[in-house]
């Protein structure tokens, strides 16, 4: 049994070498809330950033202009900042869209370092159908997550960010209160 751990001590990396990496993060549900602050975390810390999400007049300038600010809040100077972001547009409701815009970005990125997915609804409501026939909430919150890390999976076997790749998924960041009966 013991031959399932893994010791720690093998991957000890500093962050140092990871800022000094070129690396790229494709983040899906950028647009808004936890996922746009992410994205702009990330691309302050060098990352150049694939946002994913939907797509509303303007909004992919919108994006790119947004991350290309938070590059250069963290840089000495313009020279400094020489991460490239990007927009995709992909609603993750649909299956066909994610499958599309994952082919997209593995065609144009042989490597991805991490992998940050964020999109969702809050709601209570009972089975709603997308245009596919699934239910919006799996296809958002399940479907699409996992068709997403297995699409882009031969880019994130790539990575050759120290320590390898990142694979993050965030459901409901923020939209819950905490739990403050846990002790009962």
């Amino acid at each position: 049994f013991a031959d399932c751990f893994v010791s720690l001590s093998n991957y000890r990396i500093t962050t140092n070498e990871i800022m000094n990496t070129p690396k790229r993060a494709v983040v899906v549900g950028a647009t808004n809330g936890i996922g746009k602050a992410i994205s702009c975390r990330l691309a302050a810390d060098g990352f150049s950033v694939v946002a994913v999400g939907r797509n509303k007049e303007g909004r992919a300038d919108e994006i790119v202009k947004n991350l290309t600010e938070c590059s250069l809040a963290a840089k000495k100077s313009e020279q400094d900042a020489t991460t490239q972001h990007e927009f995709r547009p992909c609603d993750a409701f649909s299956l066909a869209q994610v499958k599309e815009c994952a082919a997209g970005i593995v065609r144009d990125h042989s490597k991805i370092d991490a992998l940050v997915m964020t999109q969702g609804m809050a709601t209570i409501q009972g089975f709603t159908p997308t245009s596919e026939g699934n239910d919006e909430k799996l296809t958002l919150h399940f479907w699409s997550r996992a068709a997403f890390a297995a699409l882009l999976l031969p880019s994130l076997r790539a990575s050759s960010m120290p320590g390898g790749p990142v694979v993050m998924t965030i459901l409901s960041g923020g939209v819950h209160s905490p739990y403050t009966k846990y002790k009962e």
